[in-house]
């Protein structure tokens, strides 16, 4: 026995000899010197063998001497499976097909899926995309080839079968549709999750990556375009001080709707929290007072993703931040973070003082003016005010901040606010009342 040269080799040529084997036919060949012991123990036989068809009986062999080398020997690779159509043609496209197995069939008995991709693969595809058992092809005249075809990776070689004791009934073949080898293009997943930002305050950055993945590129096809990796800016907010975040995480300008309370980019924990805590912080924040604070979780992947900064904060004065003492340890959960609102008026006591976060003081101050301070803080309407230095204490230890607030009616976002500086004395400052009973 001896080597064949690849010579004038085609597939025709390996359809023919495949056959001429007792197989159904060629899967694949190639020239090459893969098996060196098994080839250079043999002489070149054939230096070449020309097949204008796969009819074995017309090829035309050459069986001189050849000036072939081993290299130009042909490896082939032959096969039993195939597929046929319900009218008995061979299938080599998706469409589903009786499995043959030297001209039988095959039993489904002990058949997987593992069973299904190593088929396919056997005969040159890319895997199997279905399969199932039945009575719907050419089959009567046929036997039962192999059974019990049971593997345990994708690949023939992990397969064990039996083709005796074949007890099974037509109604167990395989009817198999397997998967071409053709090129596909890769497709990009959906981002996955933002990462954790880089920092919690001043400044980070967090990204979020997709694959190719969906679907994956295969046989040549393209594989995706544009990054695999997205990021972005996080955390601007400042280091070592307060300020107010909406749902999104994004810094309130407006404080006077409700928002999370944020110190070095982390939450504030409502352990020791009181009103005065609520009215420095507003404070801080340049407004004149809390209107509303509470704790909970109600903006949940914003919350768990930030750290609990503050603790335990404890203010001696209603309204002085240098007054308050806090806490960096904590035992909290996020269901105790601050939420908080405030507010630019208040009043210092029922009767008093007004206050607001803009610049506060009197001309010209009307009952307009009076009347839209007091809607604007909740109340149904000013019931009187005047000017004058009834709080002392009160009003000493606080800037003149409205040079004038001019009201031509009740309506606020039609008043007039001056916040330049202003020659005004306390003695100056508006003392309002307002009510919420009316008849």
């Amino acid at each position: 026995s001896g080597t064949v040269c690849d010579a004038q080799f085609s597939d025709h040529s390996a359809e023919a000899v495949c056959q001429k084997m007792g197989f159904h036919g060629a899967r694949a060949w190639r020239s090459g010197q893969l098996f060196e012991d098994q080839q250079i123990s043999r002489e070149v036989l054939l230096g070449s063998l020309e097949c204008g068809n796969t009819n074995w009986s017309e090829c035309i062999l050459n069986t001189t001497s050849s000036s072939c080398s081993h290299a130009s020997d042909v490896l082939l690779k032959c096969y039993n499976f195939w597929l046929i159509s319900s009218d008995g043609s061979s299938i080599r496209d998706e469409s589903e097909g009786l499995l043959l197995y030297k001209d039988g069939t095959v039993c489904d008995d002990k058949f997987t899926d593992l069973s299904a991709h190593a088929v396919c693969r056997e005969m040159g595809y890319h895997g199997a995309l279905g399969w199932r058992s039945g009575v719907e092809h050419q089959q009567d005249y046929r036997s039962i080839t192999m059974n019990e075809v049971e593997c345990s990776g994708d690949d023939w070689n992990s397969c064990n079968f039996n083709r005796e004791n074949n007890k099974c009934w037509k109604t167990e073949n395989i009817l198999l549709t397997c998967e071409l080898p053709t090129p596909r293009d890769g497709g990009w997943s959906d981002y996955g999750e933002w990462s954790v930002c880089s920092a919690n305050c001043g400044g980070g950055t967090q990204t979020r990556t997709r694959s190719c993945s969906e679907p994956a590129p295969r046989y040549g096809g393209a594989e995706c375009q544009g990054g695999q990796v997205e990021a972005r800016d996080c955390s601007p907010y400042p280091c070592g001080d307060f300020v107010v975040i909406d749902a999104a995480g994004n810094t309130k300008d407006d404080l006077r709707t409700q928002g999370l309370l944020l110190y070095s980019g982390g939450t504030v924990c409502d352990d020791s929290f009181s009103d005065k805590s609520a009215n420095a912080i507003c404070r801080k924040l340049g407004y004149a007072a809390a209107k509303h604070w509470r704790s909970g979780m109600d903006w949940g992947g914003v919350q768990a993703n930030k750290p609990i900064k503050l603790n335990d904060i404890v203010c001696t004065s209603n309204g002085e931040w240098d007054s308050c003492q806090f806490s960096t340890n904590h035992d909290c959960a996020h269901n105790e973070d601050v939420f908080l609102t405030c507010q630019d008026f208040v009043l210092v006591s029922e009767s008093g003082l007004l206050v607001t976060s803009h610049q506060a003081e009197g001309l010209p101050f009307s009952d307009h003016s009076a009347e839209a301070v007091c809607q604007k803080m909740g109340f149904h309407g000013a019931r009187a005010w005047r000017s004058g230095q009834l709080f002392e204490d009160q009003q000493i230890s606080r800037e003149v901040l409205l040079g004038s607030l001019e009201c031509g009616n009740n309506n606020w976002s039609e008043c007039i606010l001056n916040t330049t500086s202003s020659s005004c004395s306390h003695a100056s400052d508006v003392l309002l009342k307002c009510y919420n009973f009316w008849l």
